[in-house]
């Protein structure tokens, strides 16, 4: 995380945008990332199951993200999707960069 804001920086890359939000987004990003993994572990009994079921959850919210992107979803939507972390990473990337 820390080399991706590091190298937005050097390579000034986003000039147009205000860092203070790319770092705010960044780090609410991380915070609701850990959030959601205690919470599946918490749920789960066994290391191995919730493990697992984070790991799956991670990698469904990817494809989640994919359905939900561009102009086709409405705000309401979007704001719904935006619960889960990697959907809302990827919408405020677009943001960033459209």
């Amino acid at each position: 995380m820390s080399a991706l804001v590091v190298g937005t920086l050097k390579l000034q890359t986003l000039k147009q945008s205000d860092f203070g939000l790319v770092f705010t987004l960044c780090t609410l990003y991380g915070l609701n990332l850990y959030g959601v993994a205690f919470a599946i572990t918490a749920w789960l009994p066994s290391k191995k199951s919730s493990a697992t079921a984070a790991s799956l959850v991670h990698l469904l919210s990817y494809y989640i993200a994919f359905l939900y992107s561009g102009y086709t979803a409405d705000a309401t939507q979007k704001k719904l999707v935006s619960l889960v972390p990697n959907c809302a990473m990827a919408f405020s990337i677009q943001h960033l960069f459209n």
